[in-house]
């Protein structure tokens, strides 16, 4: 067994942090969203000022937990032993994200996301904050399990790649896309005039995705001009905060010649049934 060195694969994380401007973005975006979102979860100022000092230190911990186990996964070849991970190193990018939190609960078990360095911490938000306990322990999972999944896209043997289509405006229809740490659209459906995308929430091995939503963009062809209406549908699930900025993601996206002239309509989800009509 391959006995990887804590330090070294420290200062790989370092270095790519310092090294890689669209890696420390990506970085840098993750722990800013799940602090605002355990931040606004905690009540009253003086725990919100808690909540502000303990949280980065606790992602940047978990990320590295994460992106150090399955740096220990790589080097000892386990990644892609069970059948259904065999191509594992071939998967997209969002695919591979979305699937990280079931290999690393096949390899380490349920709680392989919690770490020694984080019971007094874990306490201390339940004994304090004790309304934004849940939303911590989400952050501590979903926070490994990014550190797992940059761990498998930086490494060598990472084949995954996306085949590009031009038509989608949203993105290429052979990966999900990322709106935020939690939530990806994924395409449905395409016409010359449609395109439709339903949005979930991301698997985090504990929660299986969810639909959560849809986004249609609509092109309307006028004798002088071309319309465009931008349709968002999301779930009360998702806080009207993040619903904003997801709005505001989605929306840059699009070409600025449409961005420019799009109408765009949010809509507030609060039952998710869906149904088929067949004839």
């Amino acid at each position: 067994m391959t006995v990887i060195d804590q330090k070294k694969i420290w200062n790989l994380l370092n270095s790519k942090t310092k090294k890689n401007p669209a890696f420390a973005k990506e970085v840098e975006e993750f722990i800013l969203f799940y602090s605002r979102k355990f931040v606004r979860a905690a009540q009253g100022e003086e725990k919100q000022t808690i909540a502000t000092e303990i949280i980065g230190d606790v992602i940047n911990a978990q990320i590295f937990h994460g992106f150090f186990l399955q740096h220990n996964l790589i080097a000892n070849e386990k990644v892609g032993k069970e059948s259904f991970l065999e191509a594992f190193w071939e998967n997209s990018p969002g695919m591979s994200r979305n699937q990280i939190g079931e290999v690393m609960q096949i390899n380490f078990g349920k709680d392989w996301h919690l770490q020694k360095g984080i019971e007094k911490v874990n306490v201390r938000v339940l004994n304090e904050i004790p309304e934004a306990f849940d939303i911590f322990r989400d952050i501590l999972l979903e926070s490994a399990n990014f550190g797992a999944y940059k761990a498998t896209t930086e490494s060598e043997k990472y084949l995954g790649s996306v085949q590009h289509n031009d038509e989608y405006l949203f993105g290429s229809p052979y990966d999900i896309h990322f709106i935020n740490p939690q939530i990806f659209i994924q395409a449905q459906y395409y016409s010359n005039e449609n395109e439709i995308w339903d949005v979930f929430s991301c698997n985090t091995g504990v929660k299986e995705s969810q639909w959560l939503g849809t986004v249609q963009l609509i092109k309307i062809p006028n004798a002088n001009e071309i319309m465009y209406i931008l349709t968002v549908s999301l779930s009360d699930l998702i806080n009207t905060d993040e619903k904003m900025q997801a709005l505001d993601l989605i929306t840059n996206k699009l070409p600025k010649h449409i961005r420019d002239i799009v109408q765009i309509r949010l809509y507030h989800l609060s039952d998710l049934d869906t149904f088929t009509i067949k004839a």
